[in-house]
């Protein structure tokens, strides 16, 4: 899953707006650069400290990624999709117990979580749970994720067939 910025609430300066270029091209290196740079030149910056945090993750440093993340939450508990990405960077470290944590407060604040994000917050927390031994909150965690897919799912094929009917009703419309 692809892993893009919450809004920021505030504008983002040129050297983030050129690292979320290098990001969504997949050039995750220079956007690593750039949001290191920014946070150079603007250290209270939360939107760049997360992206930095998501840009590590992806690239296999998640010690870099909890430590930023951690950071992200002492200053805003709430920040969107924090919580989500440091359960996916505990969980790359093995800290099952810690991960399990952070993804059972993203599903218990469904306000803050995206709908895709509560999805695989569902998910991971299946298999944390399998490898922690815990074979019926696993199987729970997995019931409520499968419940979300069908659910996006039915709205997507809803959202096809609308398209689909768009060019017919044209079709028709026309002598």
């Amino acid at each position: 899953m692809r892993n893009r910025p919450p809004v920021a609430a505030q504008r983002a300066r040129p050297s983030e707006e050129l690292a979320d270029i290098y990001w969504k091209q997949n050039q995750l290196e220079q956007a690593e650069s750039g949001f290191a740079e920014e946070l150079k030149i603007d250290n209270e910056s939360l939107s760049a400290r997360y992206k930095l945090a998501v840009v590590s993750l992806e690239r296999s440093k998640a010690e870099n990624a909890v430590a930023l993340l951690d950071k992200v939450l002492q200053r805003s508990p709430k920040y969107p999709g924090a919580r989500y990405q440091l359960g996916r960077a505990q969980a790359q470290l093995g800290q099952v117990d810690a991960a399990i944590v952070s993804f059972n407060a993203v599903v218990a604040d469904r306000t803050q979580a995206d709908r895709e994000s509560l999805r695989q917050s569902y998910y991971q927390l299946a298999q944390l749970y399998r490898r922690a031994q815990r074979p019926e909150d696993s199987k729970a965690a997995l019931a409520s994720f499968m419940k979300l897919k069908q659910e996006a799912d039915a709205e997507q094929a809803e959202k096809l067939a609308e398209k689909m009917k768009r060019p017919l009703e044209a079709q028709q419309a026309t002598p």
